[in-house]
């Protein structure tokens, strides 16, 4: 196992871990703190989510604009 494939599954465990531990620590501290970090994550998730929306159709579009660019340079048009 390389260090890059220790650290993602240590991420990975941390993806599920830490909203355990969150929930927990927020269980003891006044309200408004627990709801600000239930919110700042749901944002943070929404945020996440049509980021990689937009980098995965922006991915796409590369793709493709080189995939015709190959085949017109296979064809020898400029």
């Amino acid at each position: 196992m390389s260090a890059a494939e220790g650290a993602g599954g240590m991420m990975n465990g941390m993806k599920y871990f830490m909203p355990v531990i969150i929930f927990l620590m927020g269980r003891s501290f006044p309200a408004g703190l627990a709801l600000y970090w239930t919110i700042g994550n749901c944002f943070m998730i929404v945020q996440t989510v049509i980021f990689n929306r937009k980098k995965k159709k922006q991915k796409a579009q590369e793709e493709a604009e080189a995939e015709v660019l190959k085949r017109m340079r296979k064809e020898g048009i400029k």
